[in-house]
């Protein structure tokens, strides 16, 4: 129910307060207790929940551009695993078929290499044995000597002499060699090694060549627009977004609240989402998350807050990069309203005109919140909520 100052100060009993409400009730300031709820009206960009952008590939080998060959079309529906994009990738498979018979051929060699070691060092090892046996059978004659011409005796020493000096040489000679060996055949797996990984790295760029979907969901096309339209035979340098692949299923849309609108933006707060190229779809929607890190605006007191809104319902023309307006209803405010209209300033104060003891004065207000044609005001002499009364 509608109360004025002066039709309370008439319920208190003055005698001259009806006539003088009667002459002022065009003059003051129309009162009552109620509540308040704004619209809060913010802009923002729609963005899918979860999603991938798949860039043209970075390859091992000197490729500065590469040569697009296939791309599905944009919107297109698209499974886990299905090739969305493919480049040229024919210098790829050559060279990924050269370093494979590089390497077949060097680990034949490395093969014949390990025999050809094997067989040197059993026939080095059969030399060592026979050189022992003519040591040990140099020792045996020469152990004789009791028995022996001085002459057979100096026989003896020399050829016991050379017996050990030539085991000593197929000792010093087998290391050597055996090393060599070891050395030509580590050369030779190196070589093959990095034949391997040549042939790996040429077979890793080619799968490179074939963009496939992270994820199950819609295809929507991400170069640049200076490329314009991606089609088979451009030209595309590596590391430039490409394509895009998110789920529709669950959108959100990425707004800013600024310091002002913040106090009506309450923590589970429901909007309605508005897609500026299509005017009469209305989506609900509902607070996600609200980053408590305000953002200042250069140039401006104003800070603004980032938010992010989830739509309840899902709708095909819900679409990325589409410009959304969102209405955000607040929590309704309980208390003395008054028309925009009624509310004055003066030195920056600002007061209504009301009824006192018949006589029409001024009186200081708060101004609380507004919305619309309404005014939420508080102020000592206003007092507390009236007392709803029940008629018996």
């Amino acid at each position: 129910m509608g109360l004025s100052v002066a039709l309370a100060l008439a319920a208190s009993g003055c005698a001259h307060a009806p006539a003088a409400a009667a002459a002022a009730a065009r003059d003051v300031a129309q009162m009552h207790w109620g509540t308040l709820q704004r619209t809060v009206r913010v802009t923002g960009t729609i963005v899918p929940e979860q999603s991938a952008t798949l860039l043209v590939p970075q390859l091992n080998q000197n490729f500065s551009q590469l040569t697009l060959s296939y791309i599905a079309p944009s919107g297109t529906r698209v499974k886990k695993g299905q090739v969305v994009a493919a480049f040229d990738r024919t210098l790829l498979m050559d060279s990924a078929a050269e370093a494979q018979t590089q390497y077949r051929s060097l680990s034949s060699q490395v093969k014949q290499q390990k025999a050809q070691n094997a067989a040197d060092a059993a026939q080095r090892s059969v030399e060592l044995t026979k050189a022992l046996a003519d040591q040990r059978q140099a020792r045996l004659e020469l152990s004789k000597g009791a028995v022996l011409t001085g002459l057979q005796v100096a026989t003896d020493q020399v050829d016991l002499a050379d017996a050990t000096a030539h085991v000593k040489s197929l000792r010093e000679s087998g290391t050597w060699l055996t090393k060599q060996a070891e050395a030509k055949l580590q050369a030779l797996a190196l070589q093959r090694d990095e034949q391997k990984q040549v042939w790996q790295r040429a077979e890793a760029d080619s799968n490179r060549m074939l963009l496939r979907a992270p994820m199950e969901g819609m295809l929507a096309l991400a170069l640049p627009p200076f490329y314009g339209k991606p089609v088979p035979g451009m030209q595309l340098y590596n590391g430039v977004p490409l394509v895009r692949i998110f789920d529709p299923s669950q959108m959100l849309v990425e707004a800013q609240v600024s310091d002002v609108d913040l106090a009506w933006v309450p923590a589970h707060a429901k909007a309605e989402v508005r897609i500026d190229a299509y005017p009469g779809l209305v989506l609900p929607a509902h607070l996600l998350r609200l980053n408590p890190v305000a953002v200042g605006l250069l140039g401006t007191p104003i800070h603004m807050f980032n938010a992010t809104f989830a739509l309840d319902r899902s709708d095909p023309r819900a679409l990325p990069d589409l410009n959304a307006s969102l209405q955000v209803k607040s929590n309704p405010h309980a208390g003395w309203l008054v028309p925009r209209e009624d509310v004055q300033y003066e030195n920056g104060a600002a007061f209504v005109w009301s009824v006192v003891k018949g006589r029409r004065e001024q009186r200081p207000v708060q101004v609380l919140v507004f919305a619309g044609p309404w005014i939420q005001i508080d102020a000592p002499w206003l007092g507390a909520a009236p007392v709803k009364r029940s008629d018996p």
